[in-house]
């Protein structure tokens, strides 16, 4: 047999395999898959994608965890280590982040107010995309912030929910406190929900 018929013939029974083992999935999962699961399931079959990451796709937690969203997140916004931020909470609907007050990040010996807009921005977003991800993520279209206290020193930490996850719009909010537990700043934002590619 020739190379171009093993070549052939191999990628036709990959093609069977790889139908047989959609067929089965469907069977198996059909009553229990999400939607979200569902649409991987049909791009999945589509594009003819690699079974074994399609299983991967499909056992794939309907929330993400910490560290699925941790990692996709750092790899996206490589910002918040210039900073110092830290996630490191992550519920549907909620995020929280730590940071720590150094000199490169002050002003007239108090933190720069950009750094509490930006804690507070990346709470805010985190939320909303851990109701979206990973399907979509979400980016910031709108951002009040109110500065209530200044902050000289020690960690700081930022409370970020979703208020409303609209279709294309997102609504959240934002609290950071000091290590005393002070509120210092408080934020609103408005995300836009966009496709994850």
């Amino acid at each position: 047999m020739g190379v171009i018929q093993t070549l052939c013939r191999d990628y036709l029974t990959y093609r069977r395999l790889v139908s047989q083992l959609f067929k089965e999935v469907t069977e198996q999962l059909h009553s229990t898959m999400t939607r979200q699961r569902v649409h991987w399931f049909t791009v999945a079959r589509m594009t003819m994608v690699n079974a074994v990451t399609m299983i991967k796709l499909l056992a794939m937690e309907p929330k993400p965890s910490l560290a699925t969203l941790k990692e996709f997140m750092i790899g996206r916004v490589p910002y918040w280590q210039t900073l110092g931020l830290e996630l490191k909470e992550v519920a549907p609907g909620r995020a929280v982040f730590e940071a720590a007050v150094t000199p490169g990040l002050l002003q007239n010996k108090l933190l720069h107010g950009g750094v509490l807009a930006s804690i507070a921005d990346s709470a805010c977003a985190v939320a909303a995309i851990s109701l979206v991800f990973p399907a979509n993520y979400a980016t910031t279209i709108n951002l009040h912030v109110s500065y209530l206290r200044p902050v000289t020193q020690g960690r700081f930490r930022a409370e970020g929910k979703c208020v409303k996850a609209g279709k294309n719009v997102m609504f959240c909010d934002a609290q950071v406190f000091d290590e005393s537990g002070s509120l210092v700043c408080a934020a609103t934002s408005q995300l836009m929900v966009i496709r994850n590619e």
